[in-house]
């Protein structure tokens, strides 16, 4: 009998050792309060309130944080619009000055994050030996990285390359230039092996940056909508190396009619955007035989021109073309 009491006992601290296990890590709970600490004074600080009120298991504190169902590590971390008012943003007579520096040692202690997400938090830069490369060198599992709407510069694309396990990469709406030129870009490339997915749109970046954007030889999805390029220079360089890209937004730039011919080089496209530019169609689209989306929006190709390019996209599914001008007995004027 004692002997059957001794098992069961055994039995009962295992199993209250397993529950226990399905508990994020101290270290990491002790992360996101500090992480919350860090919010105290933003608009949205409300939304992290709760976390550590009702339940001490981290990965139950909401949408703002996943853990892996097996190991219960945090692999990932929403704060976006943490730090972000919308009334007062778009308040002309506030002085909404609410600007965060980054401070990576908050995030050191989740090893296996994979994907981080601040979204429009105010950010300009790190804290002094706080900034991105110290962040990336703790995070070497990071997959996703997304930047976007903050008020990041030139000054931080070189410390990004350390994060050499991205896959995807958002920086779109911020205060980029690319005034480094290709030094900040070729440093971003050697470090970006795997990265699949760069979103540079609307931001300052102009033709001096295209050239470096080669390095990428893995993208799938490039997106450099809403800058000022040109395309003087052509696209037959970055034709020639991104060999695998499938999604290419070209949109609200000042590309003209130059740029068609080297489009043809990228053959693996299957969504191209081409809207708001200054093209007038006076040379076709050639060579996409696997393009099946087009977006001509805001265009002015000539019909006679557009029709012979669409008989040479056997794959195309998809066209867009609203408040375009192709003049023309099929399409007519403003269509």
């Amino acid at each position: 009998m004692r002997q059957l009491l001794q098992v069961w006992m055994l039995l009962m601290a295992l199993a209250f050792v397993n529950d226990r296990c399905h508990c994020c890590l101290q270290e990491e709970r002790s992360g996101l309060l500090e992480i919350k600490a860090w919010f105290s004074h933003a608009p949205r600080f409300y939304e992290l309130e709760d976390w550590d009120k009702d339940d001490l298991n981290c990965c139950n504190w909401g949408y703002r944080v996943a853990c892996d169902n097996t190991t219960n590590r945090v692999i990932e971390l929403n704060l976006s619009y943490l730090n972000y008012d919308a009334f007062v943003a778009y308040d002309t007579f506030v002085n909404y000055d609410a600007d965060l520096y980054l401070n990576a040692s908050l995030f050191l202690p989740f090893k296996e994050l994979e994907t981080l997400y601040l979204i429009n938090n105010q950010l300009v830069g790190g804290l002094k030996n706080q900034g991105f490369q110290g962040l990336a060198s703790g995070l070497r599992k990071l997959k996703i990285l997304d930047l976007s709407y903050n008020k990041f510069n030139d000054s931080i694309l070189s410390s990004l390359s350390g994060f050499s396990t991205l896959e995807s990469l958002y920086l779109s709406r911020n205060n980029f230039t690319g005034t480094i030129g290709l030094r900040g870009f070729q440093a971003l490339a050697s470090g970006l092996r795997k990265l699949k997915i760069l979103d540079l749109s609307y931001n300052k970046f102009n033709d001096n940056i295209l050239s470096s954007l080669s390095g990428f030889s893995k993208l799938k999805s490039l997106d450099i909508s809403g800058n000022s390029f040109t395309g003087t220079i052509g696209l037959h360089g970055l034709a020639s190396r991104l060999r695998k890209l499938e999604e290419l937004t070209l949109s609200d730039n000042k590309f003209n009619d130059n740029i068609l011919p080297s489009l043809s080089g990228f053959s693996t496209l299957q969504y191209l955007d081409l809207s708001g530019n200054n093209f007038t169609g006076t040379i076709g689209l050639h060579g996409l035989r696997k393009l099946e989306v087009l977006h001509l929006e805001s265009s002015d190709f000539k019909e006679n021109i557009l029709l012979e390019s669409l008989g040479g996209l056997p794959s195309l599914k998809t066209l867009l073309a609203s408040e375009s001008k192709f003049e023309g007995k099929h399409f007519g004027k403003g269509q």
